[in-house]
């Protein structure tokens, strides 16, 4: 047990030497805390996959440092995800990264959880990404 300890840290402390000065590092902290809102789903993906889950994570921490609100820009989820990991259903509510950036936006702003599609949109609105286009009707 105490070597899975030892791995554990060395893992998180790559990440945090890595994101040190962005703004996903609180996240980070939540995640090695066990803090964050999802963090029993990523602790047993751990165990099972630590190589695509840090490779989630750093997407995830990619977007968090780059969210359209912080340029006063609006963005389609598919065209961030996109810019972000190369492809646009990465960040899709269905995939194990999708949910954790979900988790990692609940927990950066204070959320327990989101549920339902609703809910999901209005926190990617919140931080500048749609989830769907808007037909406008013009009469």
């Amino acid at each position: 047990m105490e070597i899975l300890a030892k791995e554990r840290e060395e893992f998180f402390k790559e990440l945090f030497s890595k994101y040190q000065e962005c703004k996903c590092i609180d996240w980070l902290k939540s995640l090695y805390e066990g803090t964050a809102v999802g963090v029993r789903a990523v602790n047993q993906r751990y165990l099972n996959d630590k190589d695509g889950l840090k490779k989630d994570i750093m997407y995830v921490c990619d977007a968090i440092n780059n969210l359209p609100v912080y340029k006063g820009e609006k963005k389609r989820l598919p065209v961030f995800s996109s810019q972000i990991a190369r492809n646009p259903h990465y960040f899709d509510s269905n995939t194990e990264a999708g949910s954790m950036f979900i988790n990692a936006l609940c927990t950066l702003m204070g959320l327990n959880e989101v549920k339902g599609s609703e809910e999901i949109s209005e926190l990617y609105y919140n931080v500048g990404i749609f989830r769907r286009l808007f037909k406008i009707s013009f009469k």
